[in-house]
């Protein structure tokens, strides 16, 4: 590769909503970009990751349409779209994010267009081991790369040892910045809801969904209150599930104890404010950005051990339980509760470690190794 000339790369998503995914496709966008990469972003209209991309000046194309299931008509549109982009831009990498975009890239690159093509994987969700998966991660894919350690054991029936063993992990980073300086949020919050200043407050700050578990925890609520009858609990964050999340804490008469506040834009002021972040999810989680926030935010975890749990150190930053077990999760949140000096220990533990290894910068370099490799250039 030639350093006379910026690297052209594309990255694609098939996301509309914003998620801890989205947010490391932007960030790394944007460190790449800020390095002299040129850069483009493919994903749908009215996506939410398209418009902070443009926000910060970043190319965006979003005649995309990257729909779940057996759509012909969407695949062909989109694989003349992609065709279009590489004829005029000649990118040298593809870096596609989701099963919607690899696919299109894929046979691209199989009837001859040339460019690299690299696949994060991104959650723990099976991948089926029929003989199109094999060949795709075999032979259509240049590089796969990991966000968690807990996820090259899914590839076991698609790719050989060989190439598991050389499937490189790069977790996700956050946004420190919010995360800097600490004031009064603990009692802001709770002076916001009604409540006093000394009121131990639970929280889970994801989207709300069968998969995140906030059900499981709100299973876990009645137990809670028998040993803490003063606890609350913040369900933050939008979804499908919230009906079903808003109907069971009715069920269970634990309603006035539990707050749904929506989408927030303050996260950090949040987490901060929190005296236990949960992190009840039952799958999917393989780097949780919502987990790193938490500990960035000082605040001691108890989460479940679907994977991502690889980013808590069991006693030492926060509590590991099993998934789907509300009697776990009361346990541990009781322990916490119980053990105050303990859980703000855990907190700071928490906190250094996500400074030491879940920077932006960790983020872009790791991923910069890959590209150089494919392309043949020196750091």
């Amino acid at each position: 590769m030639s350093m006379d000339e910026p690297p052209r790369l594309l990255h694609t998503s098939f996301l509309r909503r914003w998620s801890g995914e989205t947010n490391r496709i932007f960030v790394l966008c944007r460190g790449l970009a800020r390095r002299g990469w040129k850069v483009h972003l493919a994903a749908p209209e009215g996506s939410v990751l398209c418009q902070r991309a443009e926000e910060a000046g970043l190319p965006v194309f979003t005649d995309f349409r990257f729909r779940r299931g057996f759509r012909p008509a969407d695949f062909l549109h989109d694989f003349r779209t992609l065709r279009k982009l590489v004829d005029e831009h000649r990118y040298q990498i593809i870096h596609t994010h989701g099963a919607q975009d690899t696919w299109t890239a894929a046979l691209l690159s199989l009837l001859g267009w040339r460019f690299k093509l690299v696949r994060t994987r991104h959650n723990s969700f099976p991948i089926a081991a029929h003989p199109a998966n094999r060949w795709l991660y075999r032979r259509g894919i240049a590089q796969v790369i990991l966000v968690s350690e807990s996820l090259r054991d899914g590839f076991a029936g698609v790719m050989s040892e060989a190439q598991r063993a050389a499937m490189p992990v790069i977790p996700s980073s956050i946004d420190l910045s919010g995360y800097q300086c600490f004031g009064e949020e603990a009692a802001e919050v709770r002076e916001e809801l009604g409540l006093s200043p000394d009121t131990p407050l639970l929280g889970v700050i994801a989207r709300l969904s069968r998969n995140k578990g906030q059900i499981v925890l709100l299973e876990a609520m009645p137990r809670i209150l028998r040993q803490h009858p003063d606890v609350h609990l913040l369900l933050v964050g939008d979804g499908g599930g919230r009906p079903a999340a808003e109907q069971r804490a009715r069920a269970l008469g634990v309603s006035d104890r539990v707050h749904f506040l929506g989408f927030r834009h303050d996260v950090p002021r949040l987490q901060r404010a929190l005296t236990i972040a949960i992190l009840p999810s039952r799958s999917c989680d393989a780097s949780s950005a919502t987990l790193k926030e938490a500990l960035a935010a000082e605040r001691p975890v108890v989460v479940t051990d679907v994977g991502g749990a690889e980013i808590t150190q069991n006693g030492w930053s926060g509590l590991i339980v099993p998934p789907d077990n509300a009697a776990a999760l009361a346990d541990a949140v009781d322990y916490l509760l119980t053990h105050p000096e303990e859980a703000e220990a855990m907190g700071r533990h928490g906190r250094q470690y996500v400074l030491e290894h879940y920077s932006e910068e960790q983020l872009v370099e790791g991923t910069l190794a890959v590209y150089r490799r494919l392309l043949g250039a020196s750091p």
